[in-house]
């Protein structure tokens, strides 16, 4: 059953140490009869929307999105698998029910195939379009957790006692890997990263491990978190780790570059009042959503790293989260046998999502010409900044004429200079067409039309259009060195000849002593 509610989320004030980690002793706020429920003191109200569904009679152990998020699926301790649609929030299917509790669910990208993991040591594959049991594999070992990795051929499963991990082929269910000794203490949760060739384990015994299957070993152990590491997940682009702990912390690893070895990992901390249960990345790695056994949700800005909007309408424990790839909605399930769908679209909206904002430094406005929102740099303190980057570069002058000018005939490129001697070449440096004795950019026409009204009579200077030229005393516009030319006029190196495009202007030249100077003409 699914029943619609406003929702009423807070943030939290600065939350006090608290001897008992799974936040049992939290005062909880005063139930009304109304719709709308009371703020907690001293904390403003936060409209999210948000829906209920009530299905499941035992508490919920995992909850995904699929079917490009139109649907999505749980599983719970009462044994079943169901699959959801997204906008009537009505049951689509179920998968076998089961005796004993399922600890967590996946699906491949595809949609295809299913796969559940039980206390009763098994893993099974499940047809999503028939229903039917695929096959299904039984292990020494409670099992605590399974994923499938991004292309669909690989499913991992960790489990309690023997703290293994074991891959499996996805459609037939044989062994790949079984490592043993991963972990002290059980495996809470194991992930694929994007490209499928490493594994990444987190346990009890408060480390995460990751496992290369190219050179089958363990390539990375992170031991940066003081309790159990309760879930872990990996970006889209693969570069980036989440781990959530119950020390009510979570650690961002960059595992890619390795910077967390010299720096250490970024920490998201004084988010939650118990133990963290569950973590998910959004698509675009802007969004960290948390899932605490303080009954509530948090969501956290991974750029700034700090918390944006906490959601409260649990009544118990949350034991998984998951956020669309739109950035549009968040699943969470709770140990209530629930689960709730948040509408986070026009989360920016919301005044303490703005608060929250304005405190740590963020300048997001509205261009007032496209009227996109855009980022200001954290240290431009101007309050007249209302054009985003494009738009600005649409309004300069220079681009007030987007067309390119028409080449320059050969009246203007020919252009003829009076010039005592070779010595001249200094008065052209004085002028800031060459410089150090080396060539330098002409500026267009007008300005080489300056120049001979400075230099004097002697030499001539010219621009050939077809090839590069030399101009000598008494020759104007040669298009062909001669003997005792005073300056060379010839494209810039790395630009290609008018004649295959890409010349238009005199800036496109360079202007260099001649063979009187010791330098040999060439073509």
């Amino acid at each position: 059953m699914l029943h619609e509610y406003p929702s009423v989320t807070t943030p939290d004030t600065e939350p006090d140490p608290l001897s008992d980690p799974l936040a049992l002793k939290t005062t909880k706020p005063p139930e009304s009869d109304s719709v709308e429920q009371t703020a907690w003191e001293n904390q403003r109200l936060a409209q999210i929307p948000f829906c209920v569904v009530t299905t499941h009679t035992d508490r919920v152990t995992c909850c995904k999105f699929c079917f490009n998020d139109c649907r999505f699926i749980s599983c719970s301790f009462d044994g079943r698998v169901i699959l959801w649609d997204l906008l009537t929030g009505t049951s689509v299917s179920e998968f076998g029910l089961q005796s004993a509790p399922l600890t967590e669910c996946c699906i491949t990208p595809d949609d295809r195939r299913l796969f559940t993991s039980s206390w009763d040591k098994s893993l099974k594959a499940w047809d999503v379009e028939t229903g039917k049991l695929l096959w299904s594999v039984v292990h020494s070992r409670p099992l605590t957790c399974c994923d499938v990795s991004f292309d669909g051929k690989y499913v991992v499963t960790g489990s309690d006692i023997d703290n293994g991990v074991y891959i499996r082929a996805s459609e037939t269910g044989a062994s790949i890997t079984n490592l043993q000794d991963q972990h002290r203490s059980t495996v809470t949760s194991c992930c694929f990263n994007p490209d499928g060739q490493r594994v990444a384990s987190v346990s009890c015994d408060r480390t995460a491990r990751i496992w290369d299957m190219s050179v089958h070993r363990t390539t990375m152990t992170l031991n940066k978190h003081s309790n159990v590491v309760s879930d872990c997940c990996f970006s889209q682009m693969g570069n980036v780790l989440c781990t959530a702990s119950w020390d009510k912390t979570m650690l961002v690893w960059d595992v890619t570059v390795g910077e967390f070895r010299s720096r250490g990992p970024r920490s998201l901390t004084d988010g939650h009042e118990g133990c963290i249960s569950s973590c998910a990345l959004s698509k675009d790695a802007t969004l960290i959503i948390a899932g605490s056994y303080d009954q509530t949700i948090s969501i956290w800005d991974t750029a700034e790293l700090y918390r944006k909007l906490v959601l409260k309408d649990h009544k118990d424990w949350v034991m998984d989260v998951a956020i669309s790839s739109n950035n549009k909605w968040i699943l969470s399930a709770c140990k209530d046998s629930t689960l709730r769908l948040w509408d986070i679209e026009n989360m920016e909206q919301v005044p303490a999502v703005k608060a929250e904002r304005k405190e740590h430094g963020a300048k997001v406005v509205q261009c007032t010409h496209c009227e996109k929102p855009f980022s200001r740099c954290h240290e431009d303190s101007s309050e007249f900044l209302t054009l985003c980057e494009f738009c600005r570069l649409l309004a300069s002058p220079r681009n007030s004429n987007p067309t390119l000018p028409p080449p320059p005939s050969l009246s203007v490129l020919k252009i003829i200079a009076s010039a005592p001697a070779i010595s001249s070449l200094a008065s052209l440096n004085s002028l800031g067409y060459i410089s150090s004795g080396r060539s330098r950019s002409l500026e267009p026409a007008v300005a080489c039309a300056q120049a001979q009204s400075e230099l004097g009579a002697g030499g001539r200077l010219c621009a050939g259009l077809l090839s590069p030229c030399y101009c000598q005393s008494g020759e104007s516009g040669a298009e062909t060195p001669g003997p005792g030319a005073d300056f060379k006029l010839r494209p810039k190196r790395g630009l290609s000849t008018p004649g295959g495009g890409g010349i238009h202007t005199l800036r496109d030249y360079e202007v260099q002593r001649g063979p009187a100077a010791g330098w040999r003409a060439r073509q």
